[in-house]
């Protein structure tokens, strides 16, 4: 929406994610700046695939006046949820810190977690994203104006963030399926020993008995 905007220039961190393509851009309409936001956060997965921050709504609204917005927020991710919008108390977003986990090898990749963006006012508004990662330089700020549109990069939807949670599933089941033969069969081999030990001592009874029974008769022989 508003692509043929004019603005004045592009900011940008040094320690985004290594991966993906760049998405397409929004921007705000004319006259138009970001004064606030929000994430779309997929919540800690406990044993399964996280994938974090998975989206940035701007807030846009006109210098002076708040009474209409418009929102912008090119692509977002499959997951999570959209968490509490901040907002400059007054001014507009400058500038921005973005918290990047980096690569992981074979673990599981979160990439972007969370982003902090500094207010022409001054104050600092942290996103409610994830913990992974460390942040890294602040961007430098708007030359004019402030942020009025944001582009993306993220890496398309993988199978296997969804296909490993099912097969940590399925070998969960399994190994509790194990874990059930183990202990059926101990069970099953403690009553055993139970019964073995329950026949040696009748046997040693009876053999007692006879060799008692032996010796008797040789006495009245």
């Amino acid at each position: 929406m508003f692509t043929n905007r004019q603005y004045y220039s592009t900011i940008n961190v040094t320690n985004g994610g290594e991966f993906g393509k760049w998405t397409w851009s929004e921007i705000c309409p004319e006259d138009f700046y970001a004064i606030g936001y929000s994430l779309r956060v997929e919540a800690y997965q406990v044993g399964g695939d996280d994938t974090a921050l998975n989206g940035i709504r701007l807030y846009c609204s006109r210098l002076n006046d708040r009474s209409i917005l418009y929102t912008v927020e090119s692509h977002t991710g499959l997951f999570g949820d959209w968490t509490q919008t901040l907002w400059c108390p007054s001014g507009v977003l400058k500038s921005f810190q973005l918290r990047v986990e980096p690569y992981q090898g074979i673990l599981d990749d979160t990439a972007a977690n969370n982003i902090k963006f500094r207010c022409s006012s001054s104050p600092v508004l942290e996103g409610f994203g994830q913990t992974f990662g460390d942040y890294g330089k602040w961007s430098d700020e708007c030359k004019e104006g402030g942020i009025c549109g944001i582009e993306t990069k993220q890496e398309p939807y993988q199978a296997n963030e969804r296909l490993r949670q099912e097969v940590q599933l399925e070998l969960r089941q399994v190994l509790g399926k194990i874990e059930e033969r183990i202990q059926e069969n101990s069970v099953k081999l403690s009553t055993l020993t139970d019964q073995l030990e329950d026949l040696k001592e009748t046997f040693t009874n009876r053999i007692e008995m006879t060799e008692h029974l032996a010796a008797s008769a040789e006495e009245k022989q």
